[in-house]
């Protein structure tokens, strides 16, 4: 690895891998079992890489060195089984940076959704600021569940999953966020023509 950001990601990841178990212990506290671990882990290196103008062999070495580590004595299992499809779903090597970003922010609204929906019945004096946010992360889903159609991007399999999880199977939650933020189509999400129906916002929040 040439670029010393690069270098100096991996050295974190691997420090952190070192001290599994005692952080995996202070987690297990708190109601965080392993397999979120990892994913917070995962999602954390997206964070990083999306910052960082990288070369694809620099990311590939890193994406294979992290994953070598993982699948070392000390945590070998404890996040996925290496030979099945849960690693390819839950480990991707995202190249991407537009990629790497959708992936991060999909996922950290879903993290934090039950937060975002206690601050909703709440009745806080930030609501524009959360619904707009919600429209915004709703507009990252629609590119993305487009892309996973139109080119076959199954690197987004595992966020689109969460997603539909939340919204698509229990209905009552896309009827809340849309009864709670109104005038922003957010009902509309899962329509093939959402474009053409409502328009979008995909510039962030600040």
């Amino acid at each position: 690895i040439n670029d010393p950001k690069i270098r100096e990601l991996l050295c974190k990841l691997e420090n952190i891998i070192d001290v599994w178990d005692t952080i995996s212990e202070i987690l297990r506290h708190g109601g965080i079992i392993n397999t979120k671990f990892c994913d917070f882990l995962i999602y954390w290196l997206y964070d990083k890489l999306k910052d960082i103008n990288f070369s694809v062999v620099d990311v590939n070495n890193l994406y294979t060195k992290f994953r070598k580590k993982l699948n070392s004595d000390a945590t070998k299992g404890k996040c996925f089984n290496f030979i099945n499809e849960e690693y390819y779903r839950k480990y991707v090597k995202a190249y991407d940076k537009n990629v790497i970003k959708n992936k991060k922010e999909l996922y950290e609204f879903l993290d934090y959704y039950n937060l975002i929906k206690s601050k909703l019945n709440s009745g806080t004096k930030n609501r524009d600021q959360y619904c707009n946010y919600i429209k915004y992360i709703f507009g990252v889903y629609t590119e993305m569940y487009n892309q996973y159609n139109s080119k076959g991007l199954k690197i987004y399999y595992k966020e689109l999953t969460l997603f539909d999880d939340i919204f698509k199977k229990k209905n009552e939650e896309l009827q809340f966020v849309e009864k709670n933020c109104p005038n922003r189509c957010l009902n509309l999400v899962f329509k093939a023509n959402n474009k053409n129906l409502c328009p979008s916002t995909k510039e962030k929040p600040k």
